[in-house]
């Protein structure tokens, strides 16, 4: 028991987490590349965390320009998610078992639907910078698989748990009035009441990798099913954020051309600000009638979200005329969503871990008198937290602006009128340009640029030589 209990606490990834997002919140993406290495190295052989770490490291990695790295921790953490592609139970009883014993910390992190779409389409951003179009390609049709596979299965995984976890329920004669509004016992659902507003695109879907899928089919179309495809994402798109209309009008124009008419030489400039809602703990007491165990405490997850973060980027230059980027993808609503849906059983579930618990401290009681009782209350205070796992360095929103590829090849970028840099990017070519903003506390932009068409100089990783070892481990 002890031994569990020392596992399911937490502290060592909540202290990695907030050491991380320190750096990141700073813009010192250099330390929190090395932070999240280092913590992922650390932890590659626990199957419970390893993926969280491994998506915090490839993202921390990519804005820090390590790309290579970057590469390395997306293809770890695709490799454990991957088995759930169609295959494998996202739970298991022996699972079950465990976090009703301890806590959800005990849990295997497979990462959400959002993160797992997310998670392929920054790696088709890594390779999109090397060069590497045809490992690009296969990232964003991942990416599209991980869409449709939470479309498929994800809301009945879900429904079926609830069920499971609401027999149980009745199996420890747990009582669970619920809320009607959000479907969460009346004891909790108060706590939870700014969730309900928040509604993702609906169908699991992330309008930023179809746009990124679109926009790279469009520039480097080879046939007329190239460019079927990226109609039809770019017509999601515009279903999903009718608001960014005006911006989308050109490419979906562009995608009726006959694919041997050519492609007007365009740049995308993609902004990633702030970071996506993180999850916290919160500590209630709730009613269990267990004995003369009238309260216990039991630890639910709450999503806190980020604000501090700028909105809008505006895109200029000596031969570009002044746009502004326009939102295509809400990652508050996409991870609130999400969340709220599955938060009826992990409270659920909480509270029936509390109860077994409860019985149990009740039980020593009876049996072993004071210190039977004292024993069962260290255990419950030893093992009562919550599940707090999330991939912090997601970006809060995606916002994009298009511009013709100015002649001279000069763009300037400028959020809240503060000034990011000036981006050299490939004359008469299509090109892609990624900035991050973590906060509006960090010193300088993440900026990444990507030739997306025409002839280009072989890339050479500028953190590594060609000699080196290319894995985290080096």
């Amino acid at each position: 028991m002890v031994a569990l209990v020392s596992i399911g606490c937490q502290s060592g990834y909540r202290s990695d987490a907030r050491m991380l997002t320190n750096h990141w919140d700073r813009g010192d993406y250099s330390a929190a590349a090395a932070a999240g290495s280092m913590a992922a190295r650390a932890n590659e052989h626990d199957d419970i965390d390893r993926v969280v770490y491994n998506l915090e490291a490839g993202r921390t990695t990519q804005a820090a320009g390590d790309v290579r790295s970057s590469v390395v921790f997306f293809d770890l953490a695709y490799s454990d998610v991957r088995p759930y592609l169609d295959t494998e139970a996202e739970d298991t009883v022996s699972e079950a078992v465990v976090t009703t014993a301890v806590n959800q910390t005990m849990a295997t992190y497979r990462g959400t639907p959002n993160e797992r779409i997310l998670m392929s389409t920054m790696q088709a951003v890594n390779f999109m910078v090397m060069g590497d179009m045809e490992s690009a390609r296969i990232e964003l049709n991942r990416a599209l698989d991980w869409q449709q596979d939470a479309e498929r299965r994800y809301a009945k995984e879900i429904e079926r748990e609830q069920a499971a976890t609401e027999r149980a329920a009745e199996e420890e004669e747990v009582e669970t009035e619920t809320d009607a509004r959000s479907g969460l016992p009346e004891s909790v659902a108060p706590h939870y009441a700014y969730l309900q507003d928040l509604r993702g695109y609906g169908a699991y879907r992330n309008p930023f990798p179809s746009h990124l899928r679109g926009v790279f089919l469009l520039a480097r179309a080879v046939d007329v099913g190239d460019l079927a495809n990226a109609r039809t994402d770019l017509n999601q798109v515009a279903g999903m954020s009718p608001d960014a209309m005006p911006m989308l009008e050109a490419d979906l124009a562009l995608a009726d051309r006959a694919p041997t008419a050519g492609m007007p030489p365009v740049t995308w400039i993609y902004f990633l600000p702030g970071r996506a809602p993180h999850k916290d703990e919160l500590r209630l007491d709730i009613p269990i009638p267990v004995g003369n165990v009238n309260y216990v405490s039991a630890a639910f997850p709450r999503l806190v979200h980020n604000r501090n973060h700028h909105v809008g980027l505006e895109v200029h230059g000596p031969e570009v005329e002044t746009v502004t980027s326009l939102q295509i993808a809400d990652n508050d609503r996409i991870v609130a969503s999400e969340f709220n849906e599955r938060l009826p059983t992990i409270v659920t579930q909480e509270i029936i871990s509390s109860a077994a618990k409860a019985t149990a401290t009740w039980a020593l009681k009876e049996s072993a008198g004071e210190y039977g009782e004292l024993a069962g209350i260290l255990y419950q205070a030893a093992s009562t937290a919550a599940d707090t796992r999330s991939w912090r360095t997601m970006p809060a929103v995606i916002e994009v602006a298009r511009v013709p590829t100015p002649a001279d090849g000069a763009i300037e970028l400028v959020a809240d009128g503060r000034g990011l840099g000036r981006v050299e990017v490939t004359p008469n070519e299509c090109n892609i340009i990624i900035v991050t903003l973590p906060s509006v506390d960090a010193a300088e932009a993440s900026i990444m640029n990507i030739q997306l068409t025409g002839e280009r100089i072989p890339w050479t990783d500028p953190e590594q030589d060609d000699e080196s070892d290319p894995s985290p481990a080096a």
